[in-house]
């Protein structure tokens, strides 16, 4: 130990303070080595887990509507339902095949040989099935379909389905806890890592101070072995020592063993804060030298940061969580985000479902609306819209544009950074953009922020999206379920009624069993008679010869009766089932002539009696040009074109729930609003006129490319009062008179080929629901200067798509609205 006594006092500090310091940054490094792996394992599980958990939730949720719905496709009972329900068994699928390939993209190769290449396969003969069950049911097989459904091989392809799903979810579950657990190990080993440097800080320091006392009092002497006994103190690892001795405070060594206590006393109260999870507290730094502390607060910051902005996404997650509407949990979002990265501005736009490939602004944050380019773009158009075509964030740096001012109260000031960031869901669709303006430079941690905090959002807009679906479905669901009530109460009406036709047929059928029961009882007296004249025979054998081929002819003739009997009781039968067949003609044939009700009426009373209807919509269509065309052409097909025509006129207007009163030569009138009232019968006979005047302009079109000429319709439409009743004895037939009748005709003289004219009475209605042109006032025969209008089409914001032909769901909601409507 010679060598270490020819090392000077100060060398042996110096010494002594690097060890410490050394110990110290390598196990700091360490610490943060391990805290930089903490961060890589919570990033794997918003990566990985999480998301391939929530994916292999979707899939398991649509899996579960899907075999709903295709049992409603199983049970539907008329094409427009099964197209319903196919449009959404293709969605479901989709959505299946999206999320699947979403987890293939999340899920290691492992994963991808074992349970996940099982699950794929037993998807696959899933979907044969269940395209064989759809086939069936196109070929009204519904029965066999249900059978198959029912088979053990269907409930157990089903039963494995759920069963690799469930694995796959297990595993999941049990990564995502292996990854937390894993991160829990380094967050152990680094709070023991930093109890092991401050113990051996303390020591190497409680050393330093020891041979330091020691030095000094084998130099000094006297009261510096105070100095040597607190030193000893500290060594063992006390610090609760008194630090304002005045008999020490002109010692230099005193005043650095204070210095060292202090600083140590610092060291433990902000380990043991971190421990709690604290990082509000800071070491302060001696100088610039201080490498010790500037490495613990540079920890403490890292620390602070990262729970900063894990605080912030769980603030952001809890503030749109619940049953929230989309529009605010756009608000909301913004909102949040806005504040949080200190933006000037935030503006959030959701793609137009009315407008293909735009996008809306739906929420703002400290922005007014300057003009319509501000407040919508299409694909491709400004920076919202090219980040839309790309699906990546866009910044831009030293904004000098007017356009881009910040205005606030006080000053307005041009961003020094504008971003635009893209919300995708499974990195495909994207379900919102937000842009953000900033005054200053935006931060590593900001962008870290920024970049998870729209993944966050654009799942909860995504599930709102959803929810709303659902929604939407279940309102559906409800309204098939009471038509299909309505439907069985008819059935069920209809079975009474042939309950009571074969309880006439019983009585009828025992009237004949009576009657056959009378021969059988005849046929046994003649048998018995005939016994006891073979009787008298054998005894007057020789005498009555003659007598007995007299009871051999009656018994001969009494066969001949029975079997004449027989075979009238036969065409008794046949003639009461030809009869119940050609009453069912006679109340089909009927149907066909009255109204439902008309004809019932008839049926019962013998007699109808006239109806005044206050509000009825009467339809008429004329060919132009008939009497010409059809002097050109042979009589089979001017009468097959023309029975073609009114068969789909009357397609359509049985959807619109409007009844045909008659149809003269090429003319064909139709009446909405009875034998049943209702109030709605203005927009059914425009939806039915417009539907109408389509299919001409589809059958002229196709014979236009054959070189062909075909038919032009005339139509038109008014609203008013009418009388409606059944003429006369022989031939009934069911008509209506009125004013609004001859004015519906009037409307359709007046009229164009290819559009629909309506009267001022109809327009009163129609324009609530439809676009229309004003033709201004027209001179009508017997009527004067008459207001016209021609409908063009379905308004925009009540139409499905940009055609404006099929209605959409609130399009209905009005028509109902008008309904319950007192007019």
């Amino acid at each position: 130990m010679k060598w270490l006594n020819q090392i000077s006092f100060s060398t042996k500090l110096y010494i002594g303070f690097g060890v410490l310091l050394f110990f110290s940054l390598l196990v700091a490094s360490v610490s943060l080595l391990q805290l930089r792996e903490l961060q890589k394992i919570n990033q794997g599980l918003s990566a990985k887990w999480l998301p391939s958990i929530g994916t292999l939730r979707n899939v398991t949720d649509a899996f579960d509507r899907y075999l709903i719905r295709e049992q409603d496709y199983l049970n539907a009972k008329d094409e427009l339902s099964r197209k319903k329900f196919k449009r959404t068994l293709d969605s479901l699928h989709k959505i299946i095949d999206n999320s699947i390939l979403s987890y293939d993209s999340l899920s290691s190769e492992t994963e991808k040989k074992g349970a996940f290449t099982d699950f794929r396969n037993k998807m696959e003969e899933f979907y044969a099935n269940s395209k064989l069950l759809l086939d069936l049911a196109d070929i009204n097989k519904s029965d066999s379909a249900f059978q198959l459904r029912r088979t053990k091989t269907r409930i157990q392809l089903l039963e494995d389905v759920r069963k690799n799903i469930t694995i796959l979810t297990r595993n999941n579950i049990r990564g995502g806890i292996q990854a937390a657990d894993r991160g829990d190990e380094i967050f152990t080993s680094t709070f023991l890592t930093l109890g092991l440097v401050l113990g051996i800080s303390i020591l190497l320091g409680s050393t330093i101070a020891f041979f330091t006392a020691r030095s000094i009092i084998k130099q000094v002497g006297g009261e510096p072995r105070k100095i040597a006994a607190m030193a000893q103190q500290v060594s063992m690892g006390d610090l609760d020592i008194p630090l304002e001795d005045t008999k020490l405070k002109d010692y230099s060594i005193y005043a650095s063993v204070k210095r060292i206590v202090i600083t140590l006393k610092e060291i433990v109260n902000i380990t043991t804060i971190i421990s709690k999870g604290n990082t509000s507290e800071k070491l302060s730094v001696k100088s610039e030298k201080d490498i010790l502390g500037s490495s613990i607060n540079n920890m403490i910051d890292s620390f602070k940061e990262q729970n900063h902005i894990k605080d912030g996404l769980n603030d952001l997650s809890e503030r749109i969580t619940g049953n929230i509407a989309l529009i605010e949990i756009s608000q909301r979002a913004l909102n949040f985000i806005s504040r949080f990265t200190e933006a000037a501005q935030g503006v959030l736009y959701l793609p137009d479902k009315q407008k293909e490939d735009s996008f809306k602004l739906f929420a703002s944050f400290a922005y007014s609306e300057r003009n319509a380019l501000s407040n919508e773009y299409r694909l491709g158009e400004g920076l919202i819209g090219q980040v839309a075509l790309e699906k990546k964030e866009i910044i831009l740096k030293n904004i000098t544009r007017k356009d881009a001012l910040i205005t606030t109260g006080l000053v307005q000031e041009v961003p020094q950074m504008l971003i635009a960031m893209p919300l995708l869901y499974e990195n495909q669709h994207i379900k919102a953009i937000i842009e953000l303006s900033f005054t200053t430079p935006i931060t590593e941690n900001q962008m870290v922020f920024l970049k998870e905090a729209m993944r966050i959002v654009a799942n909860y807009i995504h599930s709102a999206e959803q929810n709303d679906e659902v929604k939407r479905l279940l309102n559906v669901s409800e309204e098939a379920t009471r038509e299909a009530q309505a439907k069985a109460e008819e059935i069920a009406e209809a079975n009474a009624q042939l309950a009571q036709q074969q309880e006439e047929l019983r009585a009828q059928a025992e009237e004949l069993n009576e009657r056959n029961e009378t021969l059988e009882q005849t046929q046994e007296d003649l048998q018995r008679r005939s016994e006891e004249l073979e009787k008298a025979n054998t005894a007057m054998e020789e005498v009555n010869e003659n007598l007995e081929k007299l009871v051999q002819e009656r018994t001969f003739e009494i066969t001949q009766q029975k079997e004449e009997i027989e075979a009238q009781r036969d065409s008794l039968e046949q003639a009461i089932e030809d009869l119940e067949h050609e009453k069912q003609k006679s109340e089909s044939l009927l149907l066909n002539i009255l109204p439902a009700q008309v004809a019932e009426e008839l049926k019962k009373n013998g007699k109808t009696r006239p109806q005044e209807y206050k509000l009825t919509t009467v339809l008429f269509t004329d060919f132009q040009g008939f009497t010409q065309k059809a002097s050109q052409m042979d009589g089979d097909t001017l009468v097959t074109e023309l029975n073609e025509v009114f068969e789909e006129f009357d397609r359509i207007i049985e959807r619109y729930n409007l009844e045909k009163i008659k149809t003269i030569g090429d003319a064909y009138m139709c009446v909405g609003g009875l034998p049943l009232p209702n109030k709605t019968n203005p927009i059914d006979a425009v939806l039915a006129g417009l539907d109408i005047q389509r299919f001409m302009q589809r059958k002229w079109e196709d014979y236009q490319a054959i070189g062909k000429d075909y038919w032009r319709l005339r139509l038109g439409i008014n609203s008013g009062q009418v009388i409606a009743g059944v003429i006369g004895k022989k031939k009934f037939a069911y008509d209506i008179w009125g004013d609004a009748v001859n004015l519906a005709s009037r409307m359709e003289s007046s009229g164009e080929v290819g559009k629909v004219n309506i009267s001022a009475n109809t327009y009163e209605f129609a324009q609530h629901f439809f676009d229309c042109e004003s033709r201004g006032m027209i001179e009508v025969k017997g009527k004067g200067q008459t207001e016209m209008f021609f409908v063009k089409s379905i308004k925009s914001d009540l139409a499905t798509d940009n055609t404006c032909i099929v209605p959409n769901e609130k399009f209905w909601k009005l028509v109902e609205k008008l309904n319950h409507t007192k007019i």
